[in-house]
């Protein structure tokens, strides 16, 4: 694409238009200081597959088992990509190595790890790869070129993961998980269409707010990959800029922020305080009992979250346990059956949504001081 750019008369819209396919990239945070950005990135866009870079020069750091333990937590396949081979002396590179299959190999990754060395082997792993075993390792150098035809090959291979065409006749819905203003032209909307078609001029229900409530709005206009379309397919990634359809409100009047969804307007509002949950402590450094408060993060939602009950009076590493989960300061979009992440400090452990309790109402004066009360940590 750069190239492509350069040349006369060519932009990103050409690009597009000329490609056979076209893969997304997510840039996530390989800082501690920045985990929850991350955690927030793999839950709220959902990806195909986990790409986890390791320099061959510092070898595999206590982040680098972190992410790997987030995509391995979310069922997300995962390859492994060694850079700066050409700065690596030979034996700190098989050390590097050396460390990665130890690592993907322990019984929480349970991966097989793969070092791809030739063209042959690229095959061999895209046709392992999408059922999760298989974990492929590439070793290269953008200062040498080593490798790098193997790993434009191996993501040249790779179909995608999810089957959306199940969901393409349901009605729409929308995780948004970035919100900004146009100067002179308006608010817009970015996120994930996980169910339905989206086009240019339709009404949909923005929510929920503080009080749970769901607002109409209309799509003027739509980009995908940076190019306009008239439509967005279900399973795309895009952006919406959208006005509010009664008279004197503004978009930016109705709360909007991360977390939000768009629905069709025939679709059941869900706004839930509570929800039951299946979970397992993949580490802790201390008790949880009721009333303990992590951070939830479950598809492009992030928020503080209280234990109301549970099945046992304590949670400890590698407890397993029925928790029912009640949000601090708003109500979300959330569904039966969604993955989740819960975090507080050290403490890490996983979950799958088995009920949402949309009628349970939330704690008394959350809804009153949600627009004053401090966000997640």
């Amino acid at each position: 694409a750069p190239a492509a750019r350069g040349a006369a008369g060519t932009n990103w819209q050409d690009v597009v238009q000329r490609s056979s396919k076209l893969v997304s990239f997510i840039d996530l945070a390989g800082h501690e200081k920045y985990l929850k950005t991350t955690m927030f990135g793999m839950t709220a866009h959902d990806p195909d597959y986990a790409l986890v870079v390791v320099g061959a020069n510092h070898g595999v750091t206590r982040m680098t088992k972190e992410h790997l333990g987030v995509a391995v937590a979310l069922g997300v396949p995962v390859l492994v990509v060694v850079t700066k081979v050409d700065l690596a002396p030979d034996n700190v590179r098989r050390e590097t190595l050396a460390q990665l299959q130890r690592l993907l190999k322990l019984p929480g990754a349970r991966k097989k790890p793969y070092v791809v060395r030739a063209m042959d082997d690229v095959v061999v792993c895209a046709r392992a790869f999408r059922e999760g075993f298989v974990a492929p390792v590439f070793a290269v150098s953008n200062v040498t070129g080593e490798s790098m035809d193997l790993l434009h090959s191996f993501v040249n291979l790779l179909p995608s993961r999810k089957r959306w065409a199940h969901a393409a006749g349901d009605r729409v819905e929308f995780l948004i998980d970035q919100y900004f203003n146009v100067p002179g032209i308006g608010t817009v909307v970015a996120g994930t269409l996980v169910a339905g078609v989206v086009r240019a001029g339709h009404t949909l229900e923005l929510g929920p707010d503080s009080t749970g409530a769901y607002h109409p709005v209309a799509v003027k206009s739509i980009h995908h990959m940076r190019v306009p379309v008239q439509a967005l397919l279900t399973g795309q990634s895009g952006a919406f800029l959208i006005r509010a359809t009664r008279r004197r409100e503004h978009v930016r009047a109705l709360g909007l922020r991360k977390g939000m969804v768009l629905l069709d307007p025939q679709s059941p509002p869900v706004a839930a305080w509570r929800f039951r949950c299946d979970v397992v402590v993949l580490h802790s450094s201390t008790t949880m009992r009721c009333n303990y408060q992590p951070v939830l993060h479950v598809r492009n939602v992030r928020q503080s979250a209280r234990i109301v009950r549970m099945d046992r009076d304590a949670l400890r590493t590698g407890t397993k346990a029925c928790v029912e989960f009640e949000f601090l300061f708003r109500p979300e979009c959330i569904r039966a059956g969604a993955r989740l992440i819960f975090r507080e400090g050290k403490t890490k452990g996983i979950g799958n949504i088995t009920e949402v309790l949309a009628d349970v109402p939330g704690p008394a004066g959350a809804a009153a001081g949600a627009s004053s009360a401090p966000g997640p940590a």
